[in-house]
Order: structure tokens, then C-alpha cells, then sequence
């Protein structure tokens, strides 16, 4: 199942490991330093143009990906539960 995660951008719900609010998470130094380490790896995805305000990390054979997205993380945690709900 997939969960859409912004734009015209889906990921696969069992491949999803954390959906983390942006401003909440940037506090630690750990997190910054993921997110910077994501980016000098090429493994960020930017889903839109727009002020990102979370970020979802995925696992998949091709490895960690880190999706920034415009929604919230509430709305996309709702939606990978609804997914997993349906089925």
C-alpha cells in the first residue's frame, strides 16, 4: 500500500520508518546531522517547492531515503494508518 505524502509523491507504507514533525526534530543535534549526512548522499527528496514542515524516512533495498514534505506529520501518519486500516 502506499501513502501519499505530498504533491504527486507516494511512498510504500511498509517501507515507512519514522515520520518526524521538522521544527520538533531539528532541535537535536542528531537529527541535524542525519539530515545533513541524507543530504551529502543524495538521499533527500524534496516533494515540493514549499516551506517543508516534516520528514518521512523510508528503508528499502536501495537503502535510507528521506522524504521533506509540506504536510504535517500528523496528516501523514493519519494517512499510513488509514492505509494499513483498509486492509
Amino acid at each position: 500500500m502506499f501513502v501519499h505524502i505530498g504533491e504527486n509523491v507516494g511512498v510504500k507504507s511498509n517501507e515507512i520508518i519514522g515520520i518526524f514533525d521538522l521544527e520538533n526534530a531539528t532541535v537535536r543535534e542528531s537529527s541535524r546531522g542525519f539530515l545533513v549526512d541524507a543530504e551529502k548522499k543524495s538521499r533527500v527528496t524534496y516533494t515540493s517547492d514549499k516551506m517543508p514542515r516534516s520528514f518521512v524516512v523510508t528503508s528499502s533495498k536501495d537503502g535510507v531515503r528521506v522524504f521533506l514534505t509540506q504536510l504535517s506529520a500528523k496528516a501523514i501518519y493519519e494517512r499510513a494508518n488509514k492505509s494499513e486500516q483498509e486492509y
